[in-house]
């Protein structure tokens, strides 16, 4: 709704607290077996998550990654869908992780 528009969320929810607070759980399993040839293992993997607290959500997702034989050596990219609500209000993301 407002991907990247943090000013525009702001004033969207103006008397909203910045600062939100709660835990949250996760749950991965593989989605498929894994494509391993000599020097690179490729993944994926299926993600949930429950967030409890000030979001109250449950995020789905997918996660692929790959790694090689070189120590310390490896990647991912998630992308991720969270519906729920924050602070009594509905809203729905799809987001890459930060970071």
């Amino acid at each position: 709704m407002f991907e990247g528009k943090a000013e525009e969320a702001m004033n969207f929810y103006p008397s909203l607290p910045q600062r939100v607070t709660g835990t949250f759980e996760v749950t991965m399993q593989p989605a498929v077996a894994l494509d391993v040839t000599p020097g690179a293992t490729l993944g994926r993997m299926s993600l949930d998550k429950r967030f409890y607290g000030d979001l109250g959500a449950i995020g789905k997702g997918e996660i692929l990654t790959a790694t090689s034989n070189t120590d310390g050596s490896a990647g991912y990219a998630a992308i991720e869908r969270v519906s729920g609500t924050l602070h009594g209000r509905m809203d729905r993301k799809s987001t890459p992780p930060a970071g």
